[in-house]
C-alpha cells in the first residue's frame, strides 16, 4: 500500500503525479480513509497493464489493437475500484454500480474486467459470471469476453473455450467464466468471485431481487468478490435498478455513507438544456471516442423533430430516467397548427365523430374531424356533471373552461346522457356525421341509440396499443407537417399539454391520463380526436388509393 505522500510514476500516460487524496471524492471515501483504507496505485496499474498487454479489441475500427482504457475509464472507474484497499489489503469495494448512456463502451470495459478477475486476480477456483435478463442479454458482455480471448494470442494459449456451453475455462487455477440468465433458481449454490449484471433496468419482475441477493451473497465465501452492475437509465421507477440508482446517487451527493459500494453515474440533469452540446459531453464521456459526434448530432436532430424520439434520446443518449408514461406533444408544436375557423365554415360537410363516454363523474368528450384541402380540422365538445365542479380534484382550469362555455355542465352526480344525446342530434343536423367511433367500455348502449335514432353508423375502437399505434404515429407526423388544424380551443390545448403515452418495446403508443383518475387532468377530447381521426384517415386514404394499391392503415 502507498502512504499519504504523493506517488510518482514515470512513462504512464495520465499519471505523472498522483496524490492518493484525489480519490477522496465523497463522504464515503473520507470515511473509508479515516477508517484506515488506503490507495494502492500499483494494484490499479496492474489491471490497466493487463488490459494493455493481454486484451485486444475484437470489432470495429480498433479491432486487433490493444485495449487501452479511456482516460475517464481509468480515472473514474478502474483506479478507484481496484486501487482502494482495506486495512487488511483486500479491495475496499464489493459492489459497483455503473450507470452511463449507451455506446460509451461499458460492455467492453465489463468484459475486460471479467477477464482480469478470471485470470489475474490471484483467486483459485474463481467463478465469474455475466448475467442478463435473458441468455441473449447475458451473452453481450460474455460474448465480448470470448472475442477478446480469441483476438489475444497470450490468452488463447492459457484459456479454453467450450463451444457447447460458451464457458471460458482457466485450467491453471480451476476457474471459469460463464453466462447466466436472470432465473434465480439454481443461483443459490454459486460461489461467486465476480458477477456482472448487464442492463439491470430491464429486470422488472419480482424475481430480480431474489437474483440480486443470490448473486450478492454468493460471494461471501470469497476474500474480495465483486458484483459489477452496468446499466443505462430506465423508464420504470418501481424496479430494483431504480432503488440502486437512488442509493448510488445518495453516495455521490453525500446523503448516504457506504464504504463498500462504488457508485458512478454519468447523466444530464433533467433541467439541463438537452440541446446544448455541453450537456451531451457531460453525459457521454466517450463522445468523440466510441461515439461519433456526427452520428450523435443526427440522433439529436431526429429527437428534436419527434416527442417520442426525444424521450428515447433523453434516456439512452443522456441517461435521464423517464417515466414509461412519456410526455408526448409539446404545446408550441400544437400552436403552430392553429387556424381560424368556426362551426359555420363546415356547415353540411362530412365529418367523423369520436366519442369517449364518462364512467362516473369524469368528462364525456366528443370530437368532430373534417378533411379539407389535405388538412384535418378538429372541433371538440365536452360535458361534466355539476357534482364534479364541487370536488376537491376539480382544477381551476376546469372551472374557467366551464365559465367560458367550453364545457357543458349537466345537473346531477353524473353526466346527463340525454343532454349529450340532444347535443349530438343538433350537431348531426348541422354536419354530415359519416360515422361515430366510440370506446365500447361505457358507450355500447348509447352508441346503439345514436345509430338507431340518428342513423349514424357506429364503429367500436377498443383502447389498445394495437389500435392506437398507427394513428399515434400519423398524428405526430400531422402535427409536424401542420396538417392538423384547430381553432385555438383552450380546453383542447390544455388536454394536449396533459396527454402522455405509454409505449411497448416496439415504440407502439397509447394515450394515457397522467396521475390517475383523481389527478384532475383530462385527456378525453384527445382520445376522442384520435379515435375519429383514425377512422377518417383510413376512409380518406382508401378513397384516394389506386385500385392496385389498397390501403392498410397500421
Amino acid at each position: 500500500m502507498v502512504s499519504r505522500r504523493t506517488v510518482r510514476r514515470k512513462n504512464q500516460p495520465g499519471i505523472h503525479r498522483f496524490n492518493p487524496k484525489e480519490l477522496i471524492r465523497t463522504k464515503s471515501d473520507l470515511a473509508a480513509w479515516e477508517n484506515g483504507c488506503r490507495i494502492d496505485l500499483a494494484a490499479a496499474e496492474r489491471v490497466r497493464e493487463f488490459f494493455r498487454r493481454f486484451l485486444r479489441h475484437s470489432k470495429g475500427q480498433w479491432a486487433g489493437q490493444p485495449f487501452e482504457p479511456a482516460e475517464w475509464q481509468w480515472r473514474d472507474i478502474i483506479l478507484p475500484l481496484f486501487g482502494w484497499k482495506r486495512p487488511d489489503g483486500t479491495r475496499r469495494f464489493r459492489r459497483a454500480y455503473i450507470e452511463i448512456p449507451k455506446k460509451n463502451g461499458k460492455s467492453t470495459l465489463a468484459a475486460a474486467i471479467g477477464l482480469y478477475m478470471l485470470v489475474a486476480d490471484g483467486e483459485m477456483g474463481a467463478e465469474c459470471y455475466s448475467l442478463g435478463h435473458d441468455r441473449n442479454q447475458a451473452s453481450i458482455v460474455h460474448g465480448e469476453a470470448i472475442q477478446m480471448v480469441k483476438a489475444s494470442a497470450p490468452l488463447s494459449e492459457i484459456l479454453r473455450i467450450n463451444a457447447s456451453n460458451r464457458t471460458i475455462y482457466f485450467d491453471a487455477t480451476g476457474s471459469k467464466y460463464a453466462a447466466l440468465s436472470s432465473d434465480a433458481a439454481g443461483k443459490e449454490g454459486l460461489n461467486i468471485h465476480f458477477a456482472c449484471i448487464d442492463e439491470f433496468h430491464v429486470f422488472t419482475d419480482a424475481n430480480s431481487r431474489a437474483l440480486y441477493e443470490a448473486v450478492l451473497y454468493g460471494g461471501r465465501a470469497r476474500r474480495q468478490p465483486l458484483l459489477f452492475i452496468i446499466t443505462t437509465a430506465g423508464d420504470d421507477r418501481s424496479v430494483l435498478c431504480r432503488e440502486l440508482h437512488d442509493y448510488a446517487a445518495g453516495i455521490l451527493n453525500g446523503s448516504i455513507v457506504d464504504e463498500r459500494f462504488f457508485a458512478y453515474i454519468r447523466a444530464a440533469n433533467p433541467d439541463d438544456d438537452w440541446t446544448n452540446p455541453a450537456t451531451w459531453k457531460k453525459a457521454n464521456p466517450s463522445l468523440g471516442l466510441t461515439i461519433d459526434p456526427e452520428e450523435f448530432e443526427a440522433d439529436f436532430r431526429e429527437a428534436n423533430r419527434s416527442p417520442r424520439s426525444r424521450a428515447a434520446f433523453l434516456r439512452y443518449s443522456l441517461n435521464i430516467w423517464i417515466s414509461s408514461e412519456s410526455a408526448w406533444i409539446e404545446l408550441p408544436a400544437w400552436e403552430k397548427c392553429r387556424s381560424t375557423f368556426t362551426e359555420d365554415d363546415f356547415h353540411g360537410c362530412e365529418c367523423w365523430a369520436g366519442l369517449d363516454m364518462a364512467r362516473t363523474t369524469a368528462m364525456t368528450a366528443l370530437c368532430l374531424v373534417f378533411h379539407r384541402d389535405n388538412a384535418w380540422y378538429v372541433l371538440p365538445y365536452a360535458w361534466l356533471p355539476s357534482r364534479y365542479m364541487t370536488l376537491a380534484e376539480c382544477r381551476e382550469e376546469i372551472k374557467n373552461f366551464a365559465e367560458q362555455g367550453l364545457i357543458r355542465i349537466t345537473p346531477g352526480e353524473v353526466v346527463d346522457y340525454e343532454r349529450v344525446f340532444g347535443d349530438i342530434r343538433a350537431l348531426a343536423e348541422k354536419f354530415h356525421i359519416s360515422e361515430l367511433v366510440y370506446d365500447p367500455w361505457n358507450a355500447e348502449m348509447f352508441s346503439q341509440r345514436v345509430e338507431l335514432e340518428l342513423n349514424i353508423p357506429r364503429l367500436a375502437f377498443r383502447q389498445t396499443l394495437r389500435n392506437y399505434a398507427g394513428i399515434c404515429r400519423e398524428f405526430e407526423r400531422m402535427i409536424l407537417s401542420q396538417q392538423i388544424r384547430h381553432n385555438g380551443n383552450p380546453l383542447l390545448a390544455w388536454q394536449i399539454r396533459n396527454v402522455t403515452v405509454t409505449q411497448d418495446a416496439n415504440g407502439n403508443m397509447r394515450p394515457v391520463r397522467p396521475g390517475g383518475d383523481r389527478s384532475g387532468f383530462f385527456i378525453d377530447n384527445v382520445v376522442a380526436m384520435l379515435m375519429a381521426l383514425a377512422r377518417a384517415y383510413q376512409v380518406v386514404s382508401e378513397r384516394n388509393a389506386s385500385p392496385d394499391e389498397p390501403v392498410q392503415f397500421v
